[in-house]
Formats: C-alpha cells, sequence, structure tokens
C-alpha cells in the first residue's frame, strides 16, 4: 500500500505562514511528520517499509516562483523539508 500526505514541516508551507498566512488545500484535513506516519501505519496493522518525500513545483505567483528557486537547493540536501511524505506499507505478518 501507497499512502501520500501533506508535511507538516514543508519549508513552503513555514514562509506561507511568516508571511500572514496559511495555504491550505481544501481536500486536507491534517498534516504529517515522519513520527505521526509512522504511529498511523503501525496503529492500523501495517508496517513502513520505505518513506520517500515529494517536492513539486505548481503553478504560482511571481512571489512563489522566487521563493521556490530560494528554496529548492536546501529541498535537496534537507528532503525532510520537501512539501510531502510517500509511505510504502505493507500488512503486519500478525494481520496477514
Amino acid at each position: 500500500m501507497v499512502i501520500t500526505v501533506p508535511n507538516a514541516f514543508s519549508i513552503r508551507r513555514l514562509l506561507h505562514v511568516l508571511r500572514g498566512y496559511e495555504e491550505v488545500a481544501p481536500d486536507h484535513v491534517s498534516y504529517y511528520s515522519y513520527s505521526n506516519v509512522c504511529e498511523l501505519v503501525e496503529r492500523n496493522g501495517f508496517v513502513l517499509e520505505r518513506l520517500n518525500w515529494y517536492y513539486y513545483l505548481p503553478m504560482r505567483k511571481a512571489i512563489d516562483r522566487a521563493v521556490d528557486v530560494a528554496i529548492t537547493p536546501m529541498l535537496w540536501r534537507w528532503t525532510q523539508l520537501s512539501e510531502g511524505l510517500i509511505a510504502e506499507c505493507s500488512l503486519s505478518p500478525e494481520k496477514a
């Protein structure tokens, strides 16, 4: 099973908050960290096989594109600051 979730510690999200607004996708009601994803997976009878991070560049305002240019090199170094997490899971042996 593959789960994708927004990253609670996204650098882009933090920068938006510092600029005075919170950018929230209407289809998301929660944001997750590595620890939250691990806990969520284990509580529901799965084992986390691998965790990756995703980053994307949606069409944005000019100021946001300028910020993207500035933060992209940081994301190559510190992937934990990316937009979201991709969790690859399998059913726990006890549940199989």
